[in-house]
């Protein structure tokens, strides 16, 4: 193990490593049968917990115990399925880092410094060259030309879309697998032969990696917890079928990381290519309160902007008075004591106290409202017929009597 003096996994430093993935083995029946017994108790003492037993009660904590004991063996079995072997795990490390709670951590994935060489692998098979009667040979027929080649796969293209279309369940299972694929290996190319891709959103400024803020830390913390067990597999066929294994709250894990991910970044602004209402129509749909997740400081904000900013932002949380009170600080004074207020510091009433934790630029709020395209969107999937300018208000109706009979001029109209 490595020990950072970090709160995270330098990006940089993993990327200079090679990333492993231990393949989970099949469960036993044993197995099957033993999590099927757990689970169904499980779903008894839950269901126990919420009816008939009281909180605080003997039997309420005797319960409780229960589940916490059954979730540490339902841990332990499928810890056992990623059994490394012992060569293999002497080619690999990890790392330690502090956790956002100041706590050692132990980093969740495993790490070479060199590709991994697995001792029991079988040995490649090779053509016909070295006397074995060509055994490793696939014969896939008569060669064909290249143009016929690409016409049947186009056709065999269509055949398998077809099928794929009418399958939700699978289709559903492939999209998640595809995006889960191409995050676990993001620095390599797997030859999918799919337009599908869930590369992360790159940020605006080269460098900027905002590791340390609340949010980083959580969005690294769900990384961690994602199950790898399927990535490990030498193939897409086995890694798909693995992954398909994987209950539904895993695979589901697997899809919002994915997709969240390649959310590019946006901002409450007027105008700009950072304003996106749909961004922002999105963070109320999950309620997100930002102030529990970003207060601005003078090193993020206040010491960035112009004074008035800064004392507008006082007369937000404290009225004309608070304004006045500091409207003849020095600027680097102002927004020390601007971010000294929105840190809960202070000595200020308890009102203002509240409306100083809670402040926020309107940048930072998602607070837009979405406006339609400028140019009004045209598909195959809509009828003409509903499609409405955006820049037509339906006060230019044409009255039928007032229609010109002039050939001439209705082609004109029409163009």
């Amino acid at each position: 193990m490595t020990p950072i003096a970090a709160t995270h996994v330098p990006y940089d430093l993993e990327r200079q490593l090679h990333e492993f993935h231990a393949p989970a083995r099949p469960l036993s029946e044993a197995e099957s049968a033993r999590i099927e017994a757990l689970s169904a108790e499980n779903d008894q003492l839950v269901e126990q917990l919420e009816g008939e037993l009281t909180d605080g009660t003997a039997e309420a904590e005797v319960a409780n115990d229960r589940l916490d004991e059954i979730e540490r063996e339902l841990e332990s079995i499928e810890k056992s399925r990623c059994e490394i072997d012992p060569a293999v795990r002497a080619q690999i490390g990890t790392f330690v880092y502090i956790g956002g709670d100041g706590e050692a951590r132990v980093h969740t994935r495993m790490f070479s410094e060199k590709p991994v060489v697995d001792p029991n692998a079988s040995p490649k098979v090779t053509g016909g060259g070295n006397g074995d009667d060509g055994a490793g040979d696939i014969d896939h027929g008569p060669k064909l030309s290249a143009t016929l080649i690409d016409e049947l796969a186009t056709q065999r293209r269509q055949i398998l879309v077809a099928h794929i279309a009418s399958d939700a369940a699978l289709a559903l299972d492939l999209t998640i697998f595809l995006m889960a694929q191409n995050v676990v290996f993001e620095q390599n190319y797997v030859r999918n032969h799919s337009t599908l891709k869930s590369s992360g959103a790159q940020f605006p400024i080269f460098g900027f990696r905002d590791e340390g803020s609340m949010a980083s830390q959580a969005i690294e913390d769900q990384r961690q917890r994602l199950d790898t067990s399927w990535a490990g597999h030498k193939t897409m066929t086995e890694r798909f079928d693995a992954f398909r294994a994987l209950d539904d709250e895993a695979r589901g894990s697997w899809v919002a990381f994915s997709i969240a991910r390649t959310l590019e970044p946006s901002l409450n602004v007027a105008e700009g290519g950072r304003s996106n209402g749909f961004h922002d129509h999105l963070g109320r749909a999950l309620d997100i309160q930002v102030e529990h997740w970003w207060r601005p400081t003078a090193e993020n904000f206040f010491g960035r902007v112009k004074k008035d900013v800064m004392l507008d932002a006082l007369e937000d949380i404290g009225g004309p008075i608070l304004r006045g009170r500091y409207k003849d600080a020095k600027k680097g004074d102002l927004a020390a004591t601007c971010a000294a207020l929105c840190d809960g510091q202070g000595i200020v009433e308890a009102e203002v106290r509240e409306k100083a934790a809670a402040w926020l630029p309107d940048a930072m709020r998602f607070d837009a409202i979405e406006k339609p395209e400028t140019i009004a969107l045209r598909s195959t999937f809509i009828d003409e017929g509903d499609d409405v300018d955006p820049g037509d208000d339906g006060d230019d109706e044409v009255d039928p009597d007032d229609a010109t009979q002039d050939g001439q001029e209705d082609l004109s109209e029409a163009a």
